[in-house]
């Protein structure tokens, strides 16, 4: 069997254990009668941004409560805003007015009523949308289905993607826009989240919004970057999750490492560095990678940043490793995940409208060479 062959059926079976998984944790769902967390990080939280003021001064702005809600009731699209529900039109203020430092979180329902939205909107906000929409799992504008259902495992022989069916299991029965509000602030809002990433989620996809809204080259470039961040910052948070733990190394997205007490140092005899050994998973990160690492323990601290110094693998295959030394890190077992970078992330690459664009260049220069560069009239 050739490596293709043999990657190919491994994957194979990791999707065939991941869906067995699955189902056995929504069959005890069942048998609680009511959902199971899934994750016990949340992607919504607290999120600050750093709002640009007329006096070209920035001022930090928070956002945490939805600023409206969007469902479908029959063929009608719906959005309130606290002050009772009306008909979503295209040019809603909602939807047009972008805030590329601080936008609107808005919540949809599902995903019927998001891509119902999508109709009605063109030009650059459909265009905001269609790269919120490219993402999977949005932090400022998400579909309540679809997070609940990356947060928690509902009971065999429910829709995942009718909200009604959350609603039940949740118990929470009330009109529309109070259902949604409840469900997310609730069961998919965190008032302290664990990582504090989220706020780079959001930095990521606000710079997203503003890049795709342009149809250049550069910006074009910008929003794909900032996409390919926003989906490496959410493939960490979901790696180092604890309650995420098993499935995860199921899925061999993450590994559990032991960090021992010994010390070690690099070849030079100038860096500590602390002695671990490998649980869990299929080891694959590269020597120097940074590397983040998460507690087991929730007791033992926050995640920590580290950097992989060296990999032994020992005559019966365990593997041992060298890391960086951090003063946060203590003796105990550890998820690890590839740190993301996100020190790159671009901003909008807007076009010089009418009123902005610079105007044209003059110089003086003396009068004989100004004649010489004059037309000849010939």
């Amino acid at each position: 069997m050739s490596n293709d062959e043999t990657t190919a059926a491994a994957r194979s079976q990791a999707a065939a254990a991941l869906a067995a998984y699955d189902e056995q944790q929504r069959d005890q769902a069942a048998r609680q009668g009511r959902p199971i967390g899934r994750m016990s990080n949340r992607f919504h939280g607290p999120i600050k941004h750093a709002r640009e003021q007329p006096n070209g001064r920035r001022s930090s702005v928070t956002v945490s409560e939805p600023a409206a809600v969007v469902w479908l009731e029959g063929r009608r699209l719906l959005i309130d805003t606290g002050d009772g529900g009306r008909a979503l039109r295209g040019d809603d203020p909602m939807l047009v007015e972008h805030d590329p430092y601080c936008p609107n979180r808005i919540v949809f329902a599902n995903r019927a009523s998001f891509a119902r939205t999508m109709t009605r909107l063109d030009g650059q906000p459909r265009a905001r949308f269609a790269f919120v929409q490219s993402l999977g799992l949005s932090t400022m504008y998400p579909i309540l289905t679809d997070l609940l259902t990356h947060l928690w495992w509902l009971p065999q022989g429910r829709d995942e993607t009718k909200l009604n069916q959350w609603a039940q299991a949740f118990n929470v029965q009330a009109d529309r826009p109070t259902t949604i509000r409840r469900l997310f602030g609730e069961f998919a809002y965190d008032e302290t989240p664990t990582f504090s990433m989220v706020s780079a989620l959001a930095r990521a996809e606000a710079w997203g919004m503003a890049a795709g809204q342009w149809r250049s080259l550069s910006a074009s470039c910008a929003a794909f970057k900032n996409a390919e961040q926003y989906t490496d910052l959410v493939e960490a948070i979901t790696a180092l999750d604890r309650q995420l733990a098993e499935r995860n190394v199921i899925a061999r997205s993450t590994n559990i490492i032991d960090i021992g007490s010994a010390r070690a140092r690099d070849d030079d005899g100038r860096l500590t560095l602390r002695r671990a050994s490998v649980e869990e998973g299929i080891f694959s990160h590269k020597l120097r990678s940074r590397l983040l690492l998460n507690p087991l323990d929730p007791n033992s601290g926050a995640h920590c940043r580290s950097s992989l110094e060296k990999v032994d693998v020992a005559a019966d295959e365990s593997i041992h490793l060298l890391l960086g030394e951090n003063r946060r890190l203590r003796e105990g077992r550890y998820l690890v995940a590839k740190e993301p970078f996100t020190g790159g992330m671009n901003r909008s690459t807007a076009r010089w409208s009418d009123r902005t664009q610079p105007g044209r260049v003059r110089r003086d220069v003396p009068l004989d060479v100004a004649l010489a560069g004059a037309p000849s009239g010939e």
